[in-house]
């Protein structure tokens, strides 16, 4: 997409829009999120979900600690991982307002007993280099997760521009992957550096830590959520979650871990305190009349730069789905190897929300794991409420919906694939449905609807052979789920079969 039609596709999204009823995205997000978190296996998680500067609603489900079986409280601590990033570019631009800190400035300007430098040219690094990851600084250089406390922020990024170009252990890859500016390499490394000049440049001669408490985290009213301090860091907050390692069906409590990489991912958080800096981006620097950030720095931070992960990188924040109304500004994060979290805004529906999970899925990272699953559906919902206003449908239960979405597949697979002209007579689809079991082992109760999948082979039966009939189906007011609960639900029933999507 040219930059242009991106510029121009997030101008039309930060526009108000008619605001879904908030009442009704917290009651299809109440029968959603704990199916979500089912369907993933992790043990718990936060959400907390918020529109024009206030909390709509904040909830814990599941367990903080499983062995002891310990509710998920709403205002449990979590680590935040890279949900840290945002803080340290803010604090950046923050200082780049008063005039202490320069975002084109050679960065070796501000550095006293280190230099940097990236071997591949052609020019010196800047700031906002690093804000945009195009430093062409790579990943390789993983040393910073230990079983015991880690270097300071200092010593730790002394030591590592130091050393030679490093490889990685499969003898290829090289920390630096490619010219300054030439394209956008995701860098803890480089975040690290930005909140090292967050603390050498700053006027005050605060840490990193003290900075953002300071002038982030204290005026958008943040308590609980801290960084703390780069060395001899005391005990761990007393309503911190038991983070774990999900590998295959085995929860694994994960050990303390310490990283030197404090500016890139060793936040403490909340995820309705997490919320307050989302909303302050939402509101173009401010929530609640609390200025963190002007308009103007705001912006660039949400403006789109380089092409990353199927969208944009904007400066540190993750920029999605530009150009369509349901645009959005992002961050995750996950903190070894025990958290994975999400922090979403959707400027159009100035609607923010942020999930905390306590498990690291150590064999699969992707969009079909429960913090992904919600923000995708609260984004997928908010635009279709928009598209199609007080659209009706009827209130089902899970396990209707489930059965629905069976009903759909099975007829699919009758009629449209196999290309069956007869058709099942009632008696026939009733018997089917009645008749349903589950596998040995499980049970069908409270996840089988036999009417569910009546209605669901009944209502593809007209189009099972149409694909793009199909499409315009599944993603209308006619499909009797919300078509934002499809994806869970096929991932329920183990697939969508040939069906295609919408």
């Amino acid at each position: 997409m040219a930059i242009a039609a991106m510029l121009l596709g997030l101008a039309q999204a930060s526009q108000a829009a008619p605001a879904p009823s908030d009442a009704r995205l917290i009651t299809a997000l109440e029968q959603f999120v704990p199916q979500a978190l089912r369907v993933d296996g992790a043990p718990g998680l936060t959400i907390a979900v918020g529109r024009h500067g206030e909390l709509l609603w904040s909830r814990g489900y599941g367990f903080a600690d499983v062995a002891r079986r310990m509710p998920m409280p709403a205002d449990a601590v979590g680590r935040a991982g890279s949900m840290s990033k945002p803080y340290t570019g803010t604090a950046v631009m923050q200082l780049v307002e008063r005039g202490v800190l320069a975002l084109d400035q050679p960065v070796n300007q501000y550095l006293t007993d280190f230099k940097v430098m990236n071997p591949l040219g052609d020019r010196d690094i800047t700031a906002r280099d690093l804000m945009t990851h195009s430093s062409g600084l790579s990943e390789v250089d993983a040393r910073y997760a230990e079983l015991s406390p880690a270097q300071s922020i200092h010593d730790y990024l002394v030591s590592v521009f130091s050393r030679s170009d490093d490889q990685g252990p499969d003898g290829k890859h090289v920390r630096w992957l490619g010219k300054v500016g030439e394209r956008a390499s995701y860098s803890n490394i480089g975040i690290t550096l930005l909140g090292h000049l967050v603390a050498v440049t700053n006027p005050e001669h605060l840490s990193y830590a003290e900075y953002v408490r300071r002038h982030i985290q204290e005026p958008l009213g943040i308590r609980v959520s801290h960084f703390p301090p780069d060395v001899d860091e005391p005990a761990q907050p007393a309503r911190l979650s038991t983070g774990y390692a999900a590998i295959g069906d085995v929860l694994l409590p994960a050990p303390r871990l310490w990283t030197p990489v404090h500016p890139a991912g060793t936040l403490y958080a909340t995820a309705a305190e997490h919320l307050r800096l989302v909303q302050a981006f939402l509101g173009g620097g401010s929530v609640t009349g609390i200025e963190i950030l002007s308009p103007a720095s705001a912006k660039a931070m949400l403006t789109p730069t380089l092409p990353f992960a199927g969208g944009h990188v904007g400066m540190v924040w993750m920029l999605s789905d530009e150009g369509k109304p349901n645009a959005s500004f992002n961050h995750a994060g996950a903190y070894m190897y025990g958290w994975f979290n999400a922090g979403v805004g959707f400027p159009r529906y100035d609607l923010g929300v942020v999930v905390m999970v306590n498990r690291w899925p150590m064999q699969s990272v992707g969009a079909n794991h429960v913090e992904s699953l919600i923000t995708d559906f609260i984004g997928r919902w908010i635009q279709f409420e928009e598209e199609h206003p007080g659209a009706a449908r009827p209130s089902h239960s899970w396990a209707w919906k489930r059965a629905y979405a069976i009903g759909l597949v099975m007829g699919h697979s009758y009629h449209g694939t196999l290309q069956a002209r007869t058709r099942l007579t009632p008696t026939q689809l009733r018997a089917m449905g009645t008749g349903a079991v589950a596998r040995s082992g499980t049970s069908l109760t409270g996840r089988w609807n036999p009417a569910g999948y009546v209605a669901g082979y009944e209502d593809i039966l007209p189009i099972a052979t149409d694909t793009q009939a199909i499409k315009s189906f599944l993603g209308s007011t006619t499909v009797k789920v919300h078509p934002a609960e499809l994806e869970l639900l096929f991932l329920d029933i183990g697939g969508r079969g040939a069906l295609p999507a919408p």
